[in-house]
C-alpha cells in the first residue's frame, strides 16, 4: 500500500506552547482548511468540501530533537495545512514545516517557513503543482521518496512520514501525545482526552 503522509512540523521544546499556539491560529484562520494554491484541484475537490467544518483536532507530539510534530485529524486520516504551518512560525517566531507526501503518486512537497516567511520550498513533480513557488522556478526530481529522506535527515525530523494510525499504534508515543480541539463557532479551543 502507499503511504500519504502530510505533517506540520514546529521548532520547539515545549508541546503545551504550541497547542497553545494552534488555538489562537485556528480561531484567527477560521474554519476552512486552505488548500496550496499550486494544488490541482481536480479529484479533491470533495476532500476539500469535507474539511469545511466547525471544529479542527489536533494530535500533537513532545518535543523531540527540537521538533514538535502536529497531525490534524480530519475523518480519522491527518492532514496538513500549510496556513496553519505560515500561522504556528509567524506567532511563535520560529520555524515551521508543512510536508506533503504520497508514493502512490511519487508527490513530495514542503515549505519552511520562518516567522512566518517562506524560507525553502519545494513541489515534486512540478507538473502536479501549478505555475512557480514563492521563491523561484520549481524543479523536478527523480525519487520523491529519495528527496523526502534526505530533508528530513537534513533537518532531523522525528516520526517522519508517520502516519496518524502508526502513531496511535506505538504505545510509548501514544500516551505521551496531546489533543486540542478548536470549536470554531465560539473561537474557543479545549482540550479533549481522545482523538
Amino acid at each position: 500500500m502507499a503511504r500519504h503522509v502530510d505533517q506540520t512540523y514546529v521548532q520547539h521544546q515545549e508541546a503545551g506552547d504550541v497547542l497553545r499556539a494552534i488555538r489562537n491560529c485556528c480561531t484567527s484562520l477560521g474554519k476552512v482548511f486552505v488548500p496550496h494554491p499550486r494544488y490541482r484541484l481536480d479529484g479533491v475537490e470533495q476532500v476539500l468540501k469535507s474539511l469545511i467544518r466547525c471544529r479542527r483536532r489536533f494530535v500533537v507530539s513532545p518535543s523531540q530533537s527540537g521538533w514538535v510534530c502536529v497531525w490534524e485529524v480530519v475523518h480519522d486520516t491527518a492532514f496538513a495545512d500549510p496556513a496553519v504551518a505560515r500561522c504556528l512560525s509567524a506567532t511563535m517566531k520560529t520555524r515551521a514545516l508543512w510536508l506533503n507526501f504520497d508514493e502512490g503518486y511519487n508527490i513530495w512537497a514542503y515549505q519552511v517557513f520562518a516567522a512566518g516567511e517562506t524560507e525553502e520550498e519545494r513541489f515534486l513533480p512540478e507538473d502536479y503543482f501549478l505555475g512557480k513557488g514563492e521563491r523561484g522556478d520549481l524543479r523536478s526530481y527523480g525519487s520523491c521518496h529519495t528527496e523526502a529522506e534526505r530533508f528530513a535527515e537534513r533537518m532531523r525530523l522525528p516520526f517522519f512520514l508517520w502516519t496518524l494510525a502508526e502513531v496511535r499504534r506505538d504505545k510509548h508515543l501514544a500516551t505521551s501525545l496531546k489533543r486540542i480541539a478548536v470549536r470554531l463557532q465560539s473561537g474557543e479551543g479545549r482540550q479533549e482526552k481522545g482523538t
